[in-house]
């Protein structure tokens, strides 16, 4: 098993002999869903259980603070935030 991240499209698929797991984007899912996204992984003594769930968060909070901090391009990552997608 492989599991990564930083791509903020959850999957599971299988690749020859290997489980390739994207374990997604806490704060910045880009499949359209705007909640929090994690993996967890469970063995159970003979195979591996994945499971990605999701979490609410705040959304507007998040969208202020990109703002309050005076972040370079705010207005851009606040609009690819809403929209969740790429």
């Amino acid at each position: 098993m492989i599991a990564f991240g930083h791509y903020h499209m959850p999957f599971v698929r299988t690749l020859d002999d290997y489980t390739l797991v994207n374990v997604s984007s806490v704060g910045m899912p880009r499949d359209g869903v705007p909640r929090a996204v994690y993996v967890t992984l469970t063995f159970d003594g003979h195979d591996w259980q994945i499971a990605h769930h999701r979490i609410s968060f705040d959304v507007q909070a998040v969208v202020q603070e990109y703002h309050a901090v005076g972040y370079p391009g705010a207005t851009q990552m606040v609009q690819r935030f809403v929209a969740m997608r790429y």
